[in-house]
């Protein structure tokens, strides 16, 4: 009996900007900003990511899962900004032992370093200085982890610039559309390059329709009121100690 060969593949750990699953926003698996990047690499996609997932949940949850590789990419932050008590600390040593973890099975760990994830929301100033001190530490660990480290390169979601349009992301300004994963999978693959990996480049559509008012009030209606109101006491305690330490 002939045995089928494993292609060798990219393995995508993260929460939902890597699977395009958020609340009320759904982008398909195949265009997916991993699994696209996995296409132009010439690799097989292998996704761990899942919607809601935390720093720890990628180093308990989705490291073991990992299998030999040459790539692997990792995005994730935004659910430890915005849920839970957070602590820099805490966040740093998960991230750096989720990283050591993945160099041992993998030639290449690609990480993410994240945008401001407000700048296409309202919100207030108190709370808008909380989510950019939390957005800042995490930086700061993903930067310590990747400085020095050939196997680690890094992408600045923030340096990419199609993402500063609106039409990269959804109805809920959180999420990517295809538009903003096809950016983010062109960016990582001229990081993957710079590193010597041969990855195709991916070329951009000319045109993208931005999402508009009535968009986004139909998801709040459908969506994030019913959400927030679901999760409430898990957004409120952390968000109320935030503002109560900045004062």
């Amino acid at each position: 009996m002939t045995q089928r060969l494993i292609a060798p593949r990219l393995v995508a750990l993260g929460d939902s900007f890597s699977c395009g699953e958020g609340v009320g926003v759904r982008v398909p698996i195949a265009q997916a900003w991993s699994t696209v990047l996995a296409r132009h690499a010439g690799l097989e996609p292998f996704p761990l990511a899942r919607p809601g997932a935390r720093v720890r949940d990628l180093r308990d949850q989705q490291l073991p899962l990992t299998p030999d590789s040459p790539v692997a990419t990792v995005l994730v932050g935004l659910n430890d900004v915005c849920r839970g008590a957070f602590d820099a600390g805490r966040f740093a040593d998960d991230y750096h032992a989720l990283v050591d973890g993945l160099l041992r099975r993998v030639d290449v760990v690609l990480v993410g370093r994240l945008h401001n994830p407000t700048q296409f929301l309202w919100v207030p100033k108190r709370l808008r200085r909380i989510v950019e001190a939390r957005t800042a530490a995490i930086n700061a660990a993903i930067d310590d982890v990747a400085r020095g480290q050939d196997r680690v390169p890094a992408l600045d979601l923030a340096a990419v610039e199609a993402l500063q349009l609106r039409c990269a992301w959804a109805a809920d300004g959180v999420h990517p559309t295809v538009f903003g994963h096809t950016a983010l999978a062109s960016a990582g693959a001229e990081t993957l390059r710079e590193t010597g990996r041969g990855v195709e480049p991916v070329v951009l559509p000319l045109r993208a329709k931005g999402t508009t008012k009535v968009r986004h009030a139909v998801w709040l209606a459908r969506h994030g009121v019913p959400y927030l109101a679901l999760n409430a006491r898990v957004f409120a305690a952390p968000i109320a100690e935030g503002l109560r330490r900045a004062g």
